[in-house]
């Protein structure tokens, strides 16, 4: 049986203990690995010192609740004081990112969807993986289920597409990205802070 999981990276170090990527999900089969190279981004305001990444693997509902882990990998890096070096720090960004996963990998080849950074300050993405061309919505939704924007609605052909969100206009909360597509449908929640 094919193992679905999501998975996400938090640091920790001087003053900081956060998630900073994720949670994406992660559909394995039967004797199938994955290989992803990351960088993380470190915000050149961050404190000297030492701090590690832990990247997991398990059940996160989206939100500050973790429900299990099943796997962790951690690294540990330095950061000296001053400015972050040149190409550390993601254009735009004064805080902690990473990038280098493929989020919008769909599970078992079927329709998927991320959001990236979550939480989310500002704006993030939303990455979208249709396993056929197909008339699709991409909306987002509050926690009473009113639809609070529209991403797309129209065809998409198969694969992989990205999408701007912009949460500056909206309250701190949790909300929902909700993907319909050929009869199917994905959800992922998306924590918008401030």
């Amino acid at each position: 049986l094919p193992l679905a999981v999501e998975v996400w990276a938090e640091v920790e170090g001087p003053g900081v203990a956060r998630e900073v990527f994720g949670p994406v999900p992660l559909t394995l089969g039967p004797g199938e690995a994955r290989r992803r190279v990351l960088s993380l981004w470190v915000p050149a305001q961050a404190p000297a010192g030492s701090y590690t990444v832990r990247l997991r693997a398990g059940d996160h509902d989206g939100g500050a609740w973790v429900w299990s882990v099943i796997s962790t990998g951690e690294a540990s890096f330095e950061k000296e004081a001053g400015a972050a070096p040149r190409g550390t720090e993601a254009p735009g960004a004064g805080d902690w990112s990473v990038s280098g996963w493929h989020a919008g990998a769909a599970a078992s080849g079927g329709l998927g969807v991320s959001v990236w950074p979550n939480p989310v300050r500002g704006e993030a993405t939303v990455r979208v993986t249709l396993p056929e061309p197909s008339e699709a919505s991409v909306a987002l939704f509050d926690v009473l289920g009113r639809r609070v924007g529209v991403l797309h609605e129209g065809l998409l052909g198969a694969g992989d597409h990205a999408f701007g969100l912009d949460t500056r206009g909206l309250p701190a909360g949790v909300y929902v990205v909700r993907v319909g597509a050929g009869g199917a449908v994905a959800s992922r929640r998306a924590t918008v802070l401030r």
